[in-house]
């Protein structure tokens, strides 16, 4: 089985969102890339079509995505 090579934990095989369009480079991409197996989306591109994937298997580390999370609440509490 694959694992995250920043946590060393077991990768789960998960089917997640895919996101079009050019990433926001803010505070958040910064945690993203600390934890880059998260599973919240799957950057598409920028070119969509009628027939682009919505979703798509990714591999998801659970304490990425838990610190990803954690994350996204603290920016929500102080904004």
């Amino acid at each position: 089985m694959p694992t995250c090579h920043i946590h060393g934990c077991e990768l789960i095989d998960a089917v997640v969102p895919i996101r079009y369009g050019y990433p926001v480079m803010d505070e958040s991409w910064d945690l993203e890339q600390e934890n880059p197996h998260h599973g919240l989306y799957e950057l598409g591109g920028c070119l969509i079509t009628p027939d682009s994937p919505k979703t798509r298997r990714s591999p998801v580390c659970p304490i990425c995505k838990q610190n990803i999370k954690a994350g996204q609440s603290s920016n929500n509490e102080s904004a």
